[in-house]
């Protein structure tokens, strides 16, 4: 049986380029990631089903667990434990999965600068303001 501990996790929603805090989730029975050197994380969240994680806790929404650990939800299943207790398990990928699909269009030279900003530059020009704004990413 997992017992509940004293733990909470911050959900944020971006929508029309607003990064917006929805809630907190108080209520969390287990939490389980993991971390890797190279590419995504994965993590997975379980919470009792009530009014709250059911309103918090949508694909697509982002959540924070603290410190540099984050992710975007991109999966929710709602099980029945063996005790009979209703549970939801959200899982997703930690932030890094944002930049895995993007293409980089053209070639690109920087002399002179941080890095931080060439990779900036190349963030902004890719996904936040790109030429063609059908490339935009959705909430940045």
């Amino acid at each position: 049986m997992l017992l509940e501990k004293d733990f909470s996790a911050i959900i944020y929603d971006v929508t029309n380029d607003s990064f917006e805090q929805v809630g907190m989730l108080n209520k969390v029975t287990s939490v389980m990631g993991s971390d890797v050197y190279v590419g995504c994380g994965s993590f997975k969240v379980w919470t009792p089903i009530d009014g709250e994680s059911n309103d918090l806790l949508q694909k697509g929404r982002f959540i924070w667990f603290g410190g540099d650990a984050a992710g975007k939800i991109e999966s929710i299943k709602k099980t029945i434990d063996d005790n009979g207790e209703a549970k939801i398990e959200a899982g997703g990928r930690t932030l890094e999965c944002l930049m895995e699909s993007r293409i980089v269009w053209d070639t690109f030279q920087v002399d002179g600068v941080e890095a931080s900003t060439a990779i900036m530059k190349v963030v902004k020009d890719n996904c936040i303001s790109p030429k063609d704004s059908k490339r935009r990413s959705r909430g940045w």
